[in-house]
């Protein structure tokens, strides 16, 4: 190989890592979100009504995108980030005589500071002409299953113009969570600490993100003709991941 053929090969792989490194670059950043459903069944594990353990009460499934994933952008706009703004929940009753009362009201969705929040089943339409409306309790009899999307209060935003409420803002606001974590007026230190932390980890992609679905029951036992009076609360944890750009192939497993 004469000196000529060295250059012509040193040439061709810079423009092989150039066009690898723009492929790579034009690759969009991706979350991935998936409900933690060994740690929710373990918590089923523990409880139980009138001798029948909850595991055979009840069952909760998430609805997210087939493949999980979401486009994001940590310097979007809330109002235009591509992260899912809603979720779809389906309580499953999988008992012969124990019917089940979903209380609205009191399930909540935190944030990333892991803040609880007023979770809000939508309209079809996703729009709410009053947000701050009470909820009315949704019963879930033996053998059948309730589908339901919802939000949290605290992503619609009022429309001026139709004198609506719209949903606007996604579930995990990760254009905010950087700008907290950059804010130097940040009132407690010790919070932004974490999130600083739990934002890097993410981004190196090192650990996910978390957000918790709080979900308030009641159960009426037909066995025994007894309405259980006390709320049972069910947590459902819902891991945020950043995809890897190699996860992103078309050959890439999902």
């Amino acid at each position: 190989m004469d000196q000529t053929d060295v250059i012509i090969l040193i040439i061709f792989l810079i423009c092989i890592t150039y066009v690898v490194y723009r492929a790579i670059d034009w690759l969009d950043d991706q979350t991935k979100y998936e409900f933690d459903k060994k740690a929710f069944d373990a918590d089923l594990e523990t409880k139980e009504l009138n001798g029948t353990p909850f595991k055979d009460i009840l069952d909760v499934k998430f609805g997210f995108k087939p493949d999980g994933r979401y486009q994001f952008d940590v310097d979007d706009k809330d109002e235009n980030s591509k992260q899912p703004k809603e979720f779809e929940v389906t309580i499953v009753n999988k008992s012969n005589n124990i019917s089940i009362r979903i209380d609205w009201d009191n399930c909540t969705l935190t944030n990333y500071k892991q803040e609880a929040r007023r979770v809000i089943r939508l309209s079809p339409s996703g729009t709410m002409a009053d947000v701050p409306q009470e909820q009315v309790f949704t019963t879930v009899a033996p053998k059948l299953n309730l589908k339901e999307k919802i939000t949290a209060e605290d992503c619609f935003t009022f429309n001026k113009d139709t004198k609506i409420f719209d949903l606007t803002k996604p579930i995990l606001m990760i254009s905010q969570l950087k700008k907290d974590t950059e804010d130097r007026k940040f009132r407690d230190k010790k919070l932004q600490k974490r999130l600083q932390d739990e934002y890097e980890t993410f981004m190196l992609f090192k650990a996910p993100l978390q957000l918790s679905l709080v979900i308030a029951i009641q159960m009426d036992d037909m066995r025994t003709k007894k309405i259980e009076e006390d709320r049972e609360f069910l947590t459902c944890h819902v891991k945020i991941t950043r995809v890897r750009w190699l996860d992103q192939l078309p050959w890439s497993p999902k």
